[in-house]
């Protein structure tokens, strides 16, 4: 696979972040391997269950990840062992977006559900975005 990386220019902030991923599967760990270097400074938090996938749990863990325990779902586990399976059978491009920072510059913690929604929204319309531009782009090479 070949990672594409846009927003590169976010990662290299020698600045203070908190990271949210919104990944496809459970094959997304190897788009952060891919783009380790630049968030040098950076640790992931992850559910211990990824640790189980071996090797990459292995390699997740040497990478310095830390492992925390939520409720395991079976529907999850599934959706997630579908996406990877759908992953293996198209070969391809994997884009990783890095959006610009949302400052929290004079929020208090009354604003976290403000800050929470935002964030999210920022990320559907940025995924709704990408997903239009992988479609063009897999009908024109078909």
């Amino acid at each position: 696979m070949k990672w594409i990386l846009r927003g590169r220019e976010y990662l290299e902030k020698d600045d203070s972040f908190i990271i949210v991923s919104n990944h496809q599967s459970s094959l997304d760990i190897l788009g952060i391997f891919d783009i380790w270097a630049i968030m040098d400074k950076c640790t992931v938090v992850a559910k211990k269950e990824l640790f189980y996938a071996w090797p990459f749990g292995l390699a997740a863990w040497l990478a310095g990840l830390i492992f925390i325990d939520r409720m395991n779902s079976e529907k999850a586990r599934k959706t997630m062992q579908d996406a990877a399976e759908s992953v293996k059978a198209k070969r391809g491009k994997v884009m990783i977006t890095a959006l610009p920072p949302i400052s929290t510059q004079g929020m208090t913690s009354n604003d976290v559900d403000k800050l929470i929604e935002h964030t999210r929204d920022v990320m559907i319309k940025t995924f709704h975005e990408t997903s239009k531009q992988v479609a063009i782009s897999h009908n024109v090479t078909q």
